[in-house]
């Protein structure tokens, strides 16, 4: 860059730069390229992109990647492990964002500004994050659980898929309450928004509780009396995601008559379940809330 020698050495941060030699890097590194790249790869880390801009992996579940508060940033685990091994005393590595280099945040209180600048530019995952802090109290943030339902309400409204299956979970039962947690919020039980979050949530097919909410989709259908896709939502919760207890809700179902589910419909189900999760430990389906069948149906 700069000059007209072929360039055989690549800019390290954005891979768009070439250079002929270090001494070229320096001088276009001085002469702006320091801005230009910093700003480019804090653009490729935001939320709109799908692959780490670091190894180019997939970041296709919110448990894959780490979250970047200072610029929306998203880094896969991997690379944070590797980041630390290879850090070693360099200790500004380390206390810097790989995309923008800002410090990492001092205190709850920084932690939790940064946050609420990513939720007024609207990014989703700067909502979610907000309403796991106000509602945990995470990160050392004071718990507000009132602000923290806005922000799921946020994060659901912009398409986080773990936002859309927590606020669809609290429609369901309504309330919103988390298992190390004895307090709950009130929100109002509302089948009909419930149906539409799940849906919008079961659309995306990102969500790491998407067994999860087949199974509580499959529940609602099943009191509305809707058999066909309550049958439809159990057997894809049971076959696809080793659901037990959607297997169990199948069963019961046969033995209701309901959902017009035959003998040999209910074996062959059985025979596809244990083919695909023959595993003696047999999953749960992570956060779940689904009732049992109601008794008015006998």
């Amino acid at each position: 860059m700069g000059c007209e020698a072929p360039g055989t050495l690549r800019c390290s941060r954005c891979s768009k730069a070439t250079y002929c030699s270090s001494a070229c890097q320096k001088r276009h590194w001085r002469a702006g390229h320091k801005r230009v790249c910093r700003s480019s790869i804090a653009k490729a880390a935001r939320p709109e992109s799908m692959e780490c801009p670091i190894c180019m992996e997939s970041l296709v579940q919110e448990a894959s990647f780490t979250y970047k508060e200072c610029c929306g940033g998203r880094q896969c685990k991997n690379c944070t492990i590797r980041q630390f091994s290879t850090a070693g005393s360099r200790r500004d590595t380390l206390q810097r964002c790989a995309f923008c280099r800002a410090p990492i945040a001092s205190s709850p209180d920084e932690f939790e500004s940064r946050l609420l600048r990513r939720h007024k530019t609207g990014d989703a995952t700067g909502s979610f994050m907000l309403y796991v802090c106000y509602t945990r109290g995470r990160f050392g943030v004071e718990r507000k659980p009132t602000l923290g339902l806005e922000m799921l309400r946020a994060a659901a409204s912009r398409g986080h898929p773990e936002g859309l299956y927590d606020l669809a979970t609290a429609r369901f039962t309504g309330t919103l309450r988390f298992a190390d947690d004895p307090l709950a919020i009130h929100v109002g039980q509302d089948f009909e928004a419930a149906v539409k979050l799940y849906d919008r949530c079961l659309e995306l097919g990102t969500c790491r509780n998407h067994g999860a909410a087949l199974l509580n989709r499959g529940a609602i259908a099943y009191q509305m009396f809707d058999f066909v896709t309550a049958r439809r939502c159990y057997l894809r919760a049971a076959v696809d995601h080793g659901l037990k207890a959607a297997m169990d809700n199948l069963e019961d179902m046969y033995r209701r008559g309901h959902g017009a589910i035959g003998e040999a419909d209910l074996a062959n189900i059985k025979r596809q379940f244990f083919e695909a999760h023959h595993h003696p430990r047999l999953r749960t389906g992570g956060r779940q809330n689904t009732p049992s069948p109601p008794e008015y149906f006998e």
